[in-house]
């Protein structure tokens, strides 16, 4: 996987844009300040977007290229942040954060780590914190994930956190890079854990 992931960033500039996800940007709206963690944190764009708005940010991304993307576009802009090179369904955290973000990064991950990884996440999770998770779904025309999330599958993970947003539905078409046009069936979470 992170072969793949590599190359990808190598061959663009920035596969997926600079600009954070609609989700991301409305994170100040629930928080002002606090420590964050970017699961999948690809080329940066939330993670520095989030640096930017003053919150510790740290992101995680399997792919050395990503992250030295990153770290490369925070000294650039004067951020700081701090950065890893990690595949989330082996890393250990030994922090708690105020906030996780993953967008579009669990659907990598085989079937059987799934569970353990979004435990980990909320484990990870401080008290009253926020969890925003984006996934694809089986409605994704692109078969090829290692997983696709079922219908309210990623919601029952968070039946016990308080449901700020959640949404399953398809994208307008979109292009990455240099790719064709296409859609995604995709799955939006923002939950907060309770106190």
């Amino acid at each position: 996987m992170q072969g793949s992931f590599d190359g990808v960033y190598q061959k663009h500039d920035s596969y997926w844009g600079l600009k954070p996800s609609k989700l991301v940007l409305n994170i100040p709206n629930y928080r002002k300040s606090g420590s964050v963690l970017d699961v999948g944190a690809g080329e940066g764009r939330n993670a520095l977007y989030l640096a930017s708005k003053g919150f510790d940010v740290t992101a995680m991304d399997i792919s050395t290229v990503g992250i030295s993307k990153i770290e490369q576009l925070a000294k650039e802009h004067g951020l700081t942040l701090k950065s890893q090179v990690k595949d989330i369904s082996r890393a250990r955290l030994s922090d708690t954060f105020d906030i996780i973000i993953s967008l579009g990064a669990l659907m990598f991950l085989e079937d059987e780590s799934i569970a353990p990884v979004i435990h980990k996440l909320q484990k990870h999770t401080a008290s009253g914190g926020l969890n925003v998770i984006t996934v694809m779904t089986k409605k994704n025309p692109n078969k090829n994930f290692p997983h696709l999330f079922n219908v309210n599958e990623l919601r029952n993970y968070y039946s016990d956190w308080e449901l700020i947003k959640y949404r399953e539905f398809m994208t307008p078409e979109e292009r990455h890079g240099d790719g064709v046009l296409h859609r995604h069936g995709i799955a939006v979470l923002l939950a907060q854990k309770p106190q």
